[in-house]
C-alpha cells in the first residue's frame, strides 16, 4: 500500500502542477477519476484484508472478486495516464528546436537525425524525391496522389506499377508514381 500512497501523491502533485491547454485538463480529469477511484477500492480492500487475517478467517469469492474489478480499474487508470503523456505530451520535456526555418545545415551523406517520418509523412528515395499525402509547397497533391487525396490503387497482384529506372529499398513498400 505504500508504493499505491506515493503514486496517489505523485499523481496529485502533477494534476496540480503540471503545465496543459483546456483538452488535456479534460483527460487529466479524467484520469485522477478513474485513479481516486482506484485507490479507494484498493484502500478498502486492503483494509478488509487486514480484518479478515487479524481473524484468522479466508478471502473467499467476494474478495477474489473484488480484486479481479481493481486489477481492471488499474489498467484503465494506467491506460488514462498514457494517453496523458503519448496523446497530450504532458510532463515531458520539450524537444530541441530546429536552428531555422527549413533547418538547413550541412550534414554527411545519410545522415538524418534518425528521424523517423509519421504517418502519411514521405521518405525520401534513392533517386533524392518524396511522397506525401499532403499538399505540396504550390498548393497541388504530389505526384502520387490522386484527385480527392487517394493514393493510386495497386493492380491486384499485390504490387504497384515500376517506373522505369525506380527501384525500392528492400523492405519497403512499392507505389506508383
Amino acid at each position: 500500500m505504500g508504493f499505491t500512497l506515493l503514486t496517489v501523491a505523485a499523481g496529485w502533485y502533477a494534476y496540480n502542477t503540471v503545465v496543459h491547454d483546456a483538452p488535456s485538463h479534460i483527460a487529466m480529469t479524467e484520469h485522477r477519476n478513474w485513479a481516486m477511484v482506484t485507490f479507494a477500492l484498493l484502500l478498502g480492500i486492503s483494509g478488509w484484508e487486514y480484518y479478515l487475517s487479524r481473524r484468522g478467517k479466508g478471502k473467499g469469492w467476494l474478495f477474489t472478486a473484488l480484486l479481479v474489478v481493481a486489477a481492471v480499474l488499474l489498467l484503465s487508470t494506467a491506460w488514462h495516464g498514457g494517453e496523458l503523456v503519448y496523446r497530450y505530451g504532458l510532463g515531458v520535456m520539450s524537444l530541441p528546436k530546429p536552428e531555422g526555418p527549413g533547418h538547413t545545415h550541412e550534414h554527411g551523406a545519410g545522415h538524418n537525425h534518425g528521424e523517423i517520418p509519421a504517418q502519411n509523412e514521405g521518405t525520401l528515395h534513392e533517386d533524392g524525391h518524396t511522397h506525401s499525402l499532403d499538399a505540396t509547397a504550390n498548393g497541388e497533391p504530389p505526384h502520387d496522389v490522386e484527385p480527392g487525396g487517394k493514393t493510386p490503387a495497386m493492380d491486384g497482384s499485390g504490387a504497384a506499377h515500376k517506373k522505369a529506372g525506380h527501384t525500392h529499398a528492400p523492405g519497403t513498400t512499392p507505389h506508383q508514381d
